[in-house]
């Protein structure tokens, strides 16, 4: 008859736990066990790893176990605990076990789940593992939250140019400490040397051989300069700074300031102060502004592109969104020449004049406020009821509310100095342009337009302001 296979399995949480009695105590626990039974262990799982549900892909052992088990296999593990702390592995596991037809036991715990007694226990021990571990992680958080504030570094991987004082998985204070690694701390270094002299953030990264993120990051480290961050901001630490303080934030301040085509003073202009449209330009296929693109030479290929990136007027009607800067404003130029040549002649002609006016507006607002105060005296003195009265102050507001939208309708009359002024300044205006600079004429732009609507293969479509509200702005 063929013997019966015992598969045990022994785990701890670090290497430096497997070092000590730990190990030896569950494997001796669970060969005596496999004795008392007239079997022998046939092979012994062993591994050093947390069993949180976090590093289950690390615990190269339990999975070899779960797949090396077949019918009629007997698990044995000194403790619960060292099986699992994950308690949805712990169930999940268990019951795969049992419809493989094998057997598992705890020996500690005396705990078999394939009877009743042992599965009433085996849940119980889950929870109870569960609310520990909940407690473990709490003094884990607290403990980090105290370590930090007294300057130990307690996060995860070290920032590059560091590494820990002690390998993985010791004990004591000195694993929170950091110290420098000399090669790429002095990577570091230059990386911040570089900044400084104006590199951008793919010269440094194709330079020294790293990513981009890993630049962009390291630029905004503090540990860098020797701190720790914890909840109430950052404090000196106790590893060594890579920069001083003052080269970390002269190489910040410049990397914030940062812009599309490299370091500039901030006093400098930007790349689009020259173009008229940057404020009005909207796209006239969605409607949202536009922004600036560029093309492979990026000193002459300047584009108006949809911030939406959309492509169509819809299912017939297809178009690209990258409008040519230099075509689109010598054509608006020309645009506002003409505009402002039918400015000059609207108001040099006057307004029309408009039908006399048959009912005077202050008069008949009056009237409905003098009627609406009768209804009040009225409900006042008992003379009309309270329905009576709201329907009656219902009539009045409606009225005047229809008053007030004929009064808005009713175009604004330029007086006759302020026709003369506002020709005037058009006439500068349209002298001003032939000469001004683009900054000048972004400002004329932008007082004679509420939007201009651009897409490749359309024309340009100008939103003009009204003449009223040209003169507001110009007095």
């Amino acid at each position: 008859m063929k013997s019966r296979r015992v598969l045990g399995y022994a785990r701890v949480s670090s290497a430096e736990q497997a070092l000590g009695t730990s190990l030896h105590d569950q494997q001796a626990s669970i060969e005596a066990y496999a004795k008392s039974r007239g079997l022998k262990v046939s092979r012994m799982y062993v591994e050093a790893v947390s069993a949180v549900h976090e590093k289950f892909e690390r615990r190269e052992q339990i999975q070899a176990l779960m797949r090396d088990v077949r019918e009629g296999d007997l698990v044995v593990c000194d403790k619960l605990d060292r099986w699992s702390r994950d308690p949805e592995f712990t169930w999940r596991s268990v019951r795969e076990l049992h419809e493989l037809r094998a057997s598992v036991y705890f020996v500690s715990e005396q705990c078999d789940p394939s009877t009743p007694q042992g599965d009433t226990l085996l849940n119980f021990r889950i929870a109870f593992a569960r609310e520990e571990h909940k407690r473990i992680k709490e003094r884990m958080v607290g403990t980090r939250n105290l370590l930090r504030s007294r300057g130990y570094y307690v996060e995860g991987t070290p920032p590059y140019g560091y590494r820990r004082a002690l390998p993985h998985g010791s004990k004591g204070l000195e694993k929170n400490i950091l110290v420098i690694d000399p090669e790429p701390a002095e990577r570091v270094r230059q990386m911040f040397r570089m900044v400084i002299a104006g590199r951008s953030l793919q010269q440094i990264a194709g330079e020294l051989g790293l990513g981009r993120k890993r630049v962009w990051s390291s630029i905004h480290c503090r540990t860098y300069i020797g701190e720790v961050r914890t909840k109430d901001g950052w404090i000196k630490g106790h590893h060594e700074p890579i920069v001083d303080a003052a080269l970390f934030a002269e190489a910040n301040e410049i990397f914030s300031a940062r812009r599309h085509g490299g370091h500039r003073p901030r006093s400098a202009p930007s790349r689009t102060d020259t173009w008229i449209l940057r404020d009005v330009a909207h796209c006239a296929l969605c409607g949202a502004r536009m922004r600036a693109a560029y093309g492979n030479n990026r000193e002459t290929d300047h584009y108006y592109a949809c911030a939406k990136k959309c492509r169509s007027l819809g299912p017939r009607v297809t178009t690209g969104t990258h409008v040519r800067v230099s075509e689109v404003e010598s054509l608006f130029s020309a645009m506002v020449v003409v505009r402002l040549s039918e400015l000059r002649e609207e108001i040099a002609k006057g307004s029309e004049p408009s039908a006399p006016r048959t009912t005077d507006v202050a008069a008949r607002r009056l009237r409905l406020q003098q009627k609406r105060q009768r209804y009040l005296d009225q409900h006042a003195e008992g003379l009309a009821s309270l329905s009576d009265l709201r329907a009656s102050l219902a009539k009045v507001d409606a009225e005047l509310l229809k008053l007030n939208a004929e009064e808005a309708r009713r175009p604004a009359r330029l007086s006759a100095p302020a026709r003369r002024e506002m020709l005037r300044e058009l006439a500068n205006l349209e002298l001003a342009w032939t000469r001004a600079t683009p900054a000048m004429k972004r400002q004329l732009v932008n007082l004679l337009v509420e939007r201009v609507d651009l897409a490749k293969g359309a024309p340009v479509a100008p939103v003009w302001r009204s003449k009223e509200m040209i003169a507001k702005a110009v007095r």
